[in-house]
């Protein structure tokens, strides 16, 4: 018996799977855990790795999957219950996960070269799919 699940992360990926946004935020936590308990704060990761799709529950998002809408912010509730849950220890978590996807758009660092002195969006270059491939280039 399969049981069906409402919400994804992502679109269909390379296996043409859609991928369960549980599944996807439990992943991420515990990656996040791993990469930055190398500095002492792999339990912060974690909470912020949990929330930073939170948005992607809600039935907006889903329509977006299924190109119905377009431009759904889906990381501003999870910002938001990391403030809420976890007051001001939250902030940095609220950060982490109200930029993940807009990065660190043109913040001056004053250390470089004036003509080098901003940070620009990019993104990561896409790479052939193979079956193996979680959900490279999705949402």
């Amino acid at each position: 018996m399969s049981r069906e699940i409402g919400s994804f992360a992502h679109s269909a990926n390379c296996s043409g799977r859609p991928e369960p946004l549980h599944e996807h935020l439990a992943a991420v936590a515990e990656r996040a855990s791993k990469y930055a308990a190398i500095f002492g704060a792999g339990d912060e990761a974690r909470f912020a790795g949990l929330l930073h799709d939170l948005g992607k529950y809600g039935d907006l998002f889903q329509c977006r999957l299924r190109g119905e809408v377009g431009g759904i912010d889906h990381w501003a509730p999870g910002a938001v219950a990391a403030l809420h849950e976890a007051k001001a220890a939250g902030v940095p978590s609220a950060v982490a996960i109200q930029w993940h996807h807009l990065g660190l758009l043109r913040i001056p660092i004053p250390t470089l070269p004036p003509t080098e002195r901003h940070i620009s969006s990019h993104r990561v270059p896409e790479v052939a799919c193979t079956p193996s491939d979680q959900n490279s280039g999705q949402l």
